[in-house]
Order: C-alpha cells, then sequence, then structure tokens
C-alpha cells in the first residue's frame, strides 16, 4: 500500500529519511497534466535546501521532440495535434538521461521553452554534489515501453492528486499565459479535448506509486 501524504513538510522528511541510506536518490514525480506536479517539486526542494540538502528538478517536458523532429513523422498533422502525448517525447534520450544521473556524472539536459515551442538544449545541469533529483513529469510513472524502465533506475514513484475542477482551471490559465491558446474558448477546447485525453491515459497507465500526495 502506499503511503498518503498531505504536507510538504512530510514528504520532506521522507526524503531526509531515505537519503540517509544513499548517496543520491532519484524520485520519480507523476501525475496528469495541471496536478501541479512542477510546484510542489519546488516546494520541496526549496525546504530541502533550509536543511543543507541539494536538489535539483529534471522535467520531462525537455524532452518533447522538436518540431522539426514531429515534422518528420508519418502523419506531422496529428503528432503536431496531439503534441503532449506520450509519443510526442523523445523517451529513449530522457531514459538515457535519468541512466546518466544514476552514475553520478554531470549531466547537462534540456528544458522546454515555451516562446519558442520547443525545447533548450543544456539549460539544466546536474553536478555529482546534487543529493536528490526529482524526476517530474505526466509520464514518468508509465507501465508502457520503453517509460517502464524508469523504475529499475529510480528508488521511488511519487503520485499527485489533485480535483478535476482545479485541473482544469490551471491548465486553461496555462494555456492562456504560454499562448498555446489564443482565446479562452481555444484553451477550453485543448483543455477538455487532448489534456482530458492524455490525463485519462496517466490515471489508466501508472504503476502503483509508493506515495500518493495529495495537497490542498
Amino acid at each position: 500500500m502506499p503511503t498518503h501524504i498531505n504536507k510538504v513538510e512530510d514528504l520532506t522528511d521522507l526524503v531526509c529519511s531515505d537519503l540517509a541510506r544513499k548517496s543520491r536518490l532519484l524520485i520519480s514525480v507523476a501525475g496528469v497534466p495541471g496536478a501541479g506536479k512542477s510546484t510542489l517539486v519546488e516546494k520541496v526542494i526549496d525546504d530541502l535546501q533550509k536543511k543543507g540538502i541539494v536538489a535539483k528538478a529534471l522535467p520531462q517536458d525537455g524532452f518533447h521532440y522538436y518540431r522539426k523532429e514531429l515534422e518528420q513523422f508519418d502523419d506531422p498533422q496529428e503528432a503536431f495535434r496531439r503534441r503532449g502525448a506520450p509519443f510526442t517525447f523523445n523517451a529513449g534520450a530522457f531514459i538515457d538521461t535519468v541512466r546518466r544521473l544514476r552514475s553520478g556524472v554531470t549531466v547537462a539536459a534540456p528544458l522546454f521553452d515555451h516562446s519558442k515551442k520547443d525545447p533548450q538544449e543544456g539549460d539544466i545541469v546536474i553536478v555529482p554534489e546534487v543529493q536528490v533529483v526529482f524526476i517530474e513529469g505526466n509520464y514518468v510513472g508509465l507501465k508502457d515501453e520503453p517509460w517502464c524502465t524508469l523504475a529499475d533506475m529510480t528508488d521511488s514513484l511519487w503520485m499527485i492528486q489533485e480535483d478535476n475542477a482545479t485541473v482544469r482551471e490551471r491548465l486553461i490559465q496555462r494555456h492562456l499565459k504560454s499562448g498555446v491558446s489564443s482565446s479562452l474558448q481555444e484553451a477550453i477546447e485543448r483543455c477538455d479535448g487532448l489534456d482530458w485525453q492524455n490525463a485519462l491515459y496517466v490515471m489508466e497507465h501508472t504503476m502503483a506509486p509508493n506515495v500518493v500526495i495529495t495537497i490542498g
């Protein structure tokens, strides 16, 4: 049975306890689009830093296929329309990056640039001194190949749960702010269409987590 946690401080305590037995922790943080993964990870990292623990995030979003790569798909129109679905990510490159994190070498990774709508290479650098890496994204806990191989490389899988109404409002505002949608109606249609389709996939295909998080 998973551990249920509803306070950032309790998550920090859990990390500190696990870190006592390891030199580096790799923690996958999964959840549906808009669940609050990035925000939660930022809060835990800040809390860990107050305790003298060096932590960093590796977002899955940096491993979107570039637009020029999507143009080479068998059905480019569908690839662009579904951008954000599992098959529109370079899962192989993502997994290779996590594997190098486990080896303890300095790792450079991309970060998604919303203004350019493409990844920006080398924007994240994780040095050997980093003690905890949060591997954050919608699909980091999937049972599907090749995503499932992450389970053997990481120490724990956290799953964030949030009510659907809150997730929906966050996504609508995110699409408007980032420019993904040019109008409120377009943002609503994207949220209730592609985003909900991806959310259902996450809920139906994610492995049983070690920790379930519900923070209001």
